[in-house]
Order: structure tokens, then sequence, then C-alpha cells
């Protein structure tokens, strides 16, 4: 299964979310032990200790003339910086302006990561007691960039991932379908200090012009915090995932992943070469792997996932692989084949004193379970299941001992196909009966129950990701195609015309089929539509539309994020 979504789309949303995010702040503060190392302390411990003076308030270039400064410069000499941040945006910028939070490239791994926050202030104190304070500016955020590797192949020790804490990693590596293609998320994976793969750098802020604040976040923030943090492989401002106001879960997912791994993928022109200039339409890729299958290395795909006309109606595609749709179509869909597997059988009999013979038949359902197969190697490709259905023939004969010989015999065959195309399943069925009477000589064969069904169900999805199956052209669905009764011109003379007589009596008994065909196809119709309904997984996250099957018959519904305001 692939979900790809595209950098707009990402951002968007990410930056909605994280204007109604209501983070905790964080502070951080740092003393030099004996040897002077820098150390992280308690801040309420530090606070504490210094009658709990507010050292954020304490102005820029202020010195030990300042009350509060000589407290702290008495009490705590050792304390040399702090800082305090809220992640979000700034309430002073409008969050479809704010600079991009993720920035996809040709890379097939790595993403840049562009961290700003709501509030960040930084102070610091020399040892000769001057103090210094920086706060940004609400319109202009300090933007600190970071290469993060998106590649969470555990057995990959060329990656960041692989060297992660267990811990951190099944947190990175979320396998929950209800919150594993979120923004929180992928927030979270952005936010994982040992991911980061280059050492981060800020964007804005001019070294040479603003030497004491550069010096000051390049030590404070992304030396001595973002490097603790990397060692341990923490989250940054121990960002976690909360709830947020999706729709309510209505069934669980038609599958369950078990493994996964991002690919980045640039947005192609006709040539197949990436287009710069289309940036927003590149996209992010979740590669989910189900039933335990080994995930392999990402392969560039040829082809773009959303273009460009789309991209204003649809955040991205979720594409459920062929033979994935196939084998969940087997599994609910086999069970209902056992109405149209039906097993004849007869018996003849001699009647010495009417100088006669008594023909018995009839069929029964087959109850041992019957199952489509999953066809790779059709020349139609639009054909995914097949399912074929021969029992023995059904034969006896009697009469030899009175002069007047009989035999009957029943041979039944069923075939049973399904086609996917554009946004229709196929289930083409044919059950077909032939019979041999002979009577005396006169002799009556053929095909003479030939039913053909040609069901037409067309899927849709609701907003939910349940898909919604209608059986559609039902007054075109049935054909009958039986061969009709003539025993020949000489049989007839034989037989007075009893031997065509009794082949339609057959006929008409076996022709009760018909029943099980139309039956069958109405329960196709309930099984796809009520507790066996597929339901695609982040439902949670997303919401579906436009659902059709690709040319090579994969399934694919248009998704857009579901409502991510966190309050």
């Amino acid at each position: 299964m692939v979900v790809s979504v595209t950098q707009d789309s990402l951002n968007d949303t990410l930056k909605n979310y994280l204007s109604d995010y209501n983070g905790q702040e964080l502070i951080q503060v740092f003393e030099l032990d004996d040897n002077d190392n820098i150390q992280s302390i308690s801040y309420t411990d530090f606070l504490t200790s210094i009658d709990n003076t507010d050292i954020f308030n304490i102005p820029d270039k202020a010195d030990k003339a300042n009350s509060d400064v000589k407290k702290v410069k008495e009490k705590r000499p050792e304390f040399c910086f702090a800082f305090k941040a809220t992640m979000g945006i700034p309430e002073n910028i409008d969050p479809l302006l704010a600079p991009d939070i993720i920035v996809l490239s040709n890379d097939k791994s790595s993403v840049q990561y562009q961290l700003y926050f709501k509030e960040f202030t930084v102070v610091k104190m020399t040892r000769g007691g001057k103090w210094s304070k920086f706060s940004q500016e609400d319109a202009k955020p300090w933007i600190f960039s970071f290469i993060i590797n998106l590649d969470l192949r555990e057995d990959n020790t060329d990656n960041t991932f692989s060297s992660l804490p267990k811990h951190v990693r099944d947190k990175v590596k979320n396998l929950n379908p209800d919150t594993m293609f979120s923004v929180q998320q992928l927030y979270l994976n952005l936010n994982t200090a040992g991911l980061s793969e280059k050492t981060p750098k800020i964007d804005n802020i001019d070294p040479a012009s603003s030497v004491d604040l550069y010096n000051a976040l390049t030590k404070i923030f992304l030396g001595t915090y973002f490097q603790t943090l990397k060692k341990k492989g923490d989250i940054v401002l121990g960002y976690v995932i909360k709830p947020s106001k999706f729709n309510p879960q209505q069934r669980k997912p038609s599958i369950t992943p078990t493994d996964f791994n991002f690919e980045i993928c640039p947005y192609l022109d006709h040539s197949g070469n990436p287009m710069p200039s289309n940036k927003g339409l590149y996209t992010l890729n979740y590669l989910v792997m189900t039933e335990n299958r080994k995930l392999h290395p990402p392969v560039q795909f040829a082809w773009n996932w959303i273009d460009v006309s789309e991209r204003k109606n649809s955040h991205g595609v979720m594409s459920i692989r062929r033979e994935v749709f196939a084998n969940f179509l087997k599994k609910v869909l086999s069970p209902a084949l056992n109405k149209i597997s039906l097993k004849p059988w007869c018996k003849v009999e001699s009647r010495f004193a009417l100088k006669n013979i008594l023909y018995k038949y009839n069929f029964e359902v087959d109850n041992n379970p019957q199952q489509y197969a999953y066809i790779t190697d059709s020349t139609d490709k639009t054909k995914i299941l097949s399912f074929s259905y021969n029992p023995p023939r059904a034969y006896d004969e009697a009469g030899l001992e009175i002069g007047l010989h009989g035999n009957l015999g029943i041979k039944s065959a069923v075939q049973s196909d399904v086609y996917l195309t554009d946004n229709i399943i196929k289930i083409v069925s044919t059950v077909k009966v032939n019979i041999h009477v002979n009577c005396g000589g006169a002799v009556a064969d053929g095909d003479y129950v030939k039913l053909r069904t040609e069901n037409k169900y067309q899927i849709s999805v609701s907003d939910k990701g349940d898909l919604v199956v209608t059986l559609i052209d039902t007054d075109k669905s049935f054909k009958d195609e039986s061969d009709a009764v003539d025993a020949g011109f000489f049989s007839k003379i034989a037989s007075f015309g009893q031997i065509t007589d009794l082949a339609q009596n057959v006929k008409n008994h076996f022709m009760k089929m018909k029943d099980f065909m139309t039956g069958f196809s109405g329960d196709i119709e309930r099984i796809l539509n009520n507790t066996n309904v597929w339901v695609f997984p982040g439902n949670k996250t997303f919401v579906f539309k436009n659902v059709l099957f690709s040319e090579h018959q994969d399934l694919i519904s248009h998704i857009t994020y579901s409502d991510t305001t966190s309050k």
C-alpha cells in the first residue's frame, strides 16, 4: 500500500495544526560544573534557590547593579544560560504565510525540516555578571534548519533510525492506522533529534550583524540542548502526539500495517525529469507492508501521484496494491461460491412389470469450502480472481434385463471470474449442465442448462473510508444460453416423442439453478456492503473520495486531511 501526500498539503495541514497547538512552554537552565562543563539542571530547583525570581524578565544588558542579576550571581554563580520556548506559529503571522515546515527534495529519504516557535527567549550571564536577553520578533521567528533522514529500515545501518533506542524507534515507526498517517505523528518524527543527519543551522539570522544572538542560539539551543537530545534520541521540547478532532472510526481497517518506510518523490515532467518549479507537488510517500512482508529499499516511482489539475481538490492518494485487494475479495466472496457449486445425481431403474424405465435426478449444494484463485497470468489484465467447479459426472443405467436399455448422464460445471476496471467490480458466472438421456436407443444430448450472469458492482467511498458497492444494470445481468431440447428426427420416431419430453423434464428441473444464480448476485452486494465492507486504513486522518481501479487494478482513492485543530 502507498499513501502519497504533497508538500503543499503537508505544510498547509501542519501550519493549520500548529496555529492552534497549545503546547506546554519548555524552560531549560544550564550551569557550569566544577570542570567548566555545561550541564542541564532542574528549573524548579533553580527557581527555588533564587527566591522565584523570573530570570526572563531581567532586561537585556543588565549587570550586577540590577537586584535580580545580583541575586542570581550570588546564589547561583555557576549559572550561564537558559531558554524558554513554546511550539506553534507566532500569533501575528497568518499560518498560510508562515515559512514552510517541511521541504522535499530529489533525495529519496531525506527532507529539510524548518523548525520555528511561537515564542522563544534566551538569557545568559557572563562570569562577570553581565546579562543578555534575546527574544524573537513576533513577525520574524527564528528558523532552525535540519536535514531529517526518514529512512526507517531497521536493517539499514547507514541511516540514523537504526541507531535510535528501541523505545524511540517504536514512537517514530508508529503502526497504528488511526494515527500513523497524521501530521501530528509526522511532526513527532521531524522533531526526533536522533534522525537529524547533519549539523543544523540557523537560516534567517546573519552571523555577521547579529553576532551575540547567533552565537547564543548556536551554543545554547543547537549546541548544548540539541546535541544532548540527539545523543539520547529524544524529542525536541518533549513534543507528544495529542488526540485531534477526527471523524469517529466506525469499523476496523481491512488491512493491518506491519511495517512501513518513507520515500520522497519529485514531480516529474513528460520526460520523467524532476520539476523543481513544481515543488509543491513533490510527494512524501508512506510505503506500507502488511502480513509481515519484508520491507525493501525504496525505488523511485516513474509517475506522479497527483497532477496539477488535482492539487486544489486533493491532498494526495491512497493506493492499495492489486494483490492485496484481490486477496480481500477472495476472502469475503469465496464463501458465497457454495450457492452455485451444485452436484448432480441420478438414478435409472427398470420396472419389469411395466416394461419401462424410471429416471430419477436432482442436485445438491456442495458444502465443501470453495475458493477463488488469484490470477496473475491472464491475457485479460483486468481479471484478478477465477473459480472453476467441475464435480464428477453423475451417471446410471438400467433395463438390459427387460430388453429396454436406458441411461442418464448429467455433468455440471461452474465458472466464475472477477474483473476490476474503472470504478466497477464485475463478476461473470456461468453454470452449465450437460444432459445425456438414452431411452431404448433414442438419445437426447446437449447443454440444456447454461445460465450466465454478468453482475456489475459500482464502487464509491464514504468520507470515512468505507467502500460502498451498488449493483447496477440488473436488467441486463442474466442470460439463458441453454440449448433447446431437440432429440433428432429418428430418436423422436423411435421413442414416439417420449425422449424429447424426458429431456425437457430433466432440463426444467435443473433450471431451478436460475434461482441460485440470481441469489448469488444479491449475496455479493450484501457481503460487500455489510460486515465485510472494505475499510481504508487512516480513516481517522483522511477524508476519502473518488475511488477507482488503476490500469494495473490497484485500488486508488483521493484523500484530504481531516480537521487537525488541536483544541
